[in-house]
């Protein structure tokens, strides 16, 4: 998977990355990333998760363009394309804390 970048976009979260054969912008909605993070939510924590989760992510964004338009060069992924992305540790990056029992 060939991914451009990721990057703010206001709230948003954008990637631009090839879907079927074509490359696209997917913008994130905060609905779909910020109940994994901490508040504040910061705009590298968003894209940093949407790395982390983004063939997930791209795969949502294709079925939601084959349900819209093929042929879009945008897609918005909100709750109601993806749930959104929950906290847990069965992330692929995430890690239990470390911290010494006392």
């Amino acid at each position: 998977m060939e991914v451009d970048c990721v990057r703010p976009m206001g709230g948003n979260t954008g990637v631009s990355i090839w879907i079927e054969g074509k490359l696209r912008v997917v913008i994130v909605s905060p609905r779909v990333t910020d109940a994994a993070l901490a508040f504040p939510v910061l705009d590298g924590d968003r894209c940093r998760l949407v790395t982390r989760h983004l063939k997930r992510i791209q795969r949502a964004a294709a079925v939601q363009l084959q349900r819209t338009d093929p042929d879009a060069n945008a897609v918005f992924v909100d709750e109601t394309v993806i749930p959104p992305i929950a906290n847990d540790l069965s992330s692929p990056d995430a890690r239990p804390s470390m911290g010494r029992a006392t």
